[in-house]
């Protein structure tokens, strides 16, 4: 499936790369691992490389968490987190203008 979507969107990636990606889906999810390929390939392009290696998976893994794992650090994360609900009772959820506005404390 990573091979055909690398294809499908013109990404060039080499087998090590696609085995890192793999295996990124069989720990996370394998939609993860394809949003992985866009950013990776941007990378590699940037780092003046026609296909993505390893070291683009690599990076852009530690520059974007999987849903799990935003999930969990959230979730570890939440006594330092405030939220502040600028909706007031006359308005309640209909206000377009509403914010919630969260703060890392």
């Amino acid at each position: 499936i990573l091979r055909i979507r690398a294809k499908v969107e013109h990404i060039d990636v080499t087998d090590e790369s696609l085995q890192s990606l793999a295996d990124i889906g069989n720990v996370s999810t394998l939609r993860y691992a394809v949003q992985l390929m866009t950013p990776a390939n941007i990378l590699a392009r940037i780092n003046g490389k026609d296909q993505i290696e390893k070291e683009e998976i690599d990076e852009v893994r530690d520059l974007f968490l999987d849903a799990k794992s935003s999930a969990l650090l959230l979730k570890q994360e939440d006594a330092n987190i405030a939220v502040v609900d600028d909706r007031n009772e006359t308005n309640g959820d209909n206000n377009r203008d509403a914010k919630q506005t969260i703060f890392y404390r």
